[in-house]
């Protein structure tokens, strides 16, 4: 991986994790929650599955596998899984929201459709 193809990375990573957070905390703000309940850690929980899905991206983009389909599922299976493992990690130090897997599916879903 060359230099810019980095900085673009970085680039991009920083950009949506920046607007998701502001995002965030506008509607918090705007339902009358002035502090983040989950705190900290929902801020890590956030830049890493961000960073699985960026990963997941360059991945469908840049892997010199032929065939298409094939290339999905390599780059699609171990992002899914890595998601997974993050919703479940994080399951250890607060409880989940009863949709916890079905939303990080959904998104990682959302995201191969872009």
């Amino acid at each position: 991986m060359n230099k810019k193809k980095l900085i673009r990375m970085v680039s991009i990573y920083s950009i949506i994790y920046t607007a998701i957070t502001l995002l965030s905390s506008v509607l918090y703000l705007c339902n009358g929650i002035y502090e983040d309940p989950s705190g900290n850690w929902h801020e890590l929980d956030r830049a890493i599955i961000l960073l699985i899905g960026i990963a997941a991206f360059e991945l469908c983009t840049n892997l010199p596998v032929k065939p298409l389909a094939l290339r999905y599922l390599i780059a699609y299976i171990p992002s899914q899984l890595l998601a997974f493992a993050c919703v479940w990690f994080s399951g250890l130090r607060e409880p989940l929201a009863k949709t916890a897997y079905r939303d990080c599916f959904e998104s990682a879903a959302f995201l191969q459709h872009c």
